[in-house]
């Protein structure tokens, strides 16, 4: 199972890509490509979005519930895979696959590096700052 950094950077901005779907109210299941969102921002608010800054609009979501959580007693050690994940598929096209626990935790701890969180999955003050929620970093102490 590849779990690479490559993987978990797309994994990331899909996140993001989900999360603004989310706060912009776009449903998933309608066949909306990136630059048509886009446009479809600009035209009902008038600001001349960037796919980019839409897709920092779904980051600063994912962070912001995050820090929710964290401040609501989440850590770490809640972010794994049920045991049957770590166990080899017996049939199908995915016979004897099965996720590492030891590479899904590296694949963790990359993620929150990418994301600008620290070993904990904490959102940093940097991150926090970079998104313009740098209030929110008084929430977590």
């Amino acid at each position: 199972t590849d779990l690479s950094a490559q993987k978990v950077r797309m994994f990331m901005y899909q996140q993001h890509w989900n999360s603004f779907n989310n706060s912009a109210g776009i449903c998933v299941f309608v066949g909306f490509d990136y630059n048509q969102k886009a446009e479809i921002i600009q035209a009902i608010t008038g600001w001349d979005a960037t796919t980019w800054e839409l897709m920092k609009v779904g980051e600063r979501g994912t962070t912001m519930a995050r820090a929710y959580n964290v401040r609501c007693g989440l850590t770490d050690k809640d972010d794994y895979l049920p045991k049957r994940f770590h166990k080899a598929f017996t049939t199908g096209p995915l016979k004897d696959v099965k996720v590492e626990e030891q590479a899904l935790q590296e694949a963790i701890k990359t993620y929150y590096l990418m994301m600008g969180w620290d070993e904990g999955g904490v959102p940093t003050p940097a991150k926090l700052a970079e998104l313009d929620v740098d209030w929110v970093a008084n929430t977590l102490n």
